[in-house]
């Protein structure tokens, strides 16, 4: 039934209770406006919640290693440490960009359906990179150039990842 259709009919009916009326209407009409944003925000904003804790952990862990290696190197401050929401702004913009392009033109076409995946991949190979730079500073690890090199590719032409590694000739 539709949320505005329902709230009429329970306003109609419980108009005639008094206070516990008010209170019971006050208490649905806060439930279906919050089931409405929720529809709407899922729907124009962004839905696809599976990915949203791999891409924070990757940030997280990248944001603590930057800012121990800052200061590590006495370079520590709170501007570096800021460049971690922009980061998180800007990954946030392009999370809405990509369910915006792949919700175009509703169920049935299938313009974008790639690109949500491709932002996906696009942010996780960023901060993987970034993870492993921060490993090679501080002498913890090093990867093999061939695995960097890959990524590295990936981030500047957007080519996708084989499923198998390269084959050495």
């Amino acid at each position: 039934m539709n949320p505005i259709l329902k709230f009429a009919a329970l306003y109609l009916g419980l108009s005639k209770l008094g206070k516990i009326g008010v209170a019971a209407l006050m208490a649905i009409t806060v439930q279906s406006v919050l089931q409405l944003i929720g529809a709407f925000f899922n729907t124009y904003v962004f839905s696809d919640w599976k990915v949203v804790p791999f891409i924070l952990v990757a940030v997280t862990i990248d944001t603590l290693l930057g800012a121990y290696r800052a200061w590590q190197s006495k370079s520590l401050s709170s501007r570096g440490l800021g460049k971690a929401w922009s980061k998180i702004i800007a990954y946030g913009c392009l999370l809405i960009v990509g369910h915006g392009l792949s919700s175009f033109g509703g169920a049935d076409a299938t313009y974008f359906d790639w690109f949500p995946q491709w932002i996906y991949a696009f942010i996780l190979v960023r901060e993987a990179l970034s993870i492993f730079e921060h490993f090679a500073h501080l002498g913890i690890i090093t990867l093999p150039p061939a695995i960097i090199s890959r990524l590295q590719q990936f981030g500047d032409d957007g080519q996708s990842l084989p499923s198998s590694p390269p084959t050495q000739q």
